[in-house]
């Protein structure tokens, strides 16, 4: 149970795992740089930019390594770590499968933003999921399972228009 109702579909949507060691590269290569002789004859200002950046890194690759997809009985939860979306599914116009585009979402994965004004949280450029809301900016996800997540967002909001 969540605080919006009984958990209707709920998926976790890894990272494929060169991200992983790409970002352990990065976290490596920052984190010597920060302890390194040669930090210690950079200003402080430097230093503490070298800092900041390793955490930052560290940060992100914490909220993007998985991509969680969460239906209750009232809404639709989509959310890189504590980046993300929720919809009550009230608000919920369309829903449709969709593939994915390279050029569509600005060549690139994680959360970005599409040349039709959406917004895409992205972990594939594969089977993924567009929903469209009554108000507000039209998102779209990856999913493993586009068929599953359509028939029950599709059976809440039939339901809701209904009753």
């Amino acid at each position: 149970m969540t605080t919006s109702g009984e958990l209707l579909y709920g998926e976790d949507y890894e990272a494929h795992p060169l991200f992983h060691v790409f970002f352990a590269a990065v976290i490596v290569l920052l984190t010597y740089l920060s302890m390194s002789p040669f930090n210690l004859r950079l200003p402080r200002s430097s230093q503490a930019l070298v800092v900041f950046a390793d955490m930052a890194v560290i940060f992100l690759y914490l909220n993007l390594r998985t991509l969680r997809i969460r239906v209750t009985e009232s809404q639709l939860r989509v959310a890189f770590g504590v980046i993300g979306t929720s919809v009550p599914l009230s608000e919920v116009l369309l829903v449709e499968a969709e593939k994915l585009s390279f050029w569509r979402y600005s060549g690139g994965l994680g959360i970005r933003w599409g040349w039709d004004g959406s917004v895409g949280y992205l972990m594939n450029y594969g089977d993924a999921v567009r929903v469209i809301r009554r108000r507000g900016r039209a998102f779209v996800f990856s999913t493993h399972n586009p068929s599953t997540v359509l028939e029950v967002i599709q059976n809440k909001i039939e339901v809701g228009e209904a009753a």
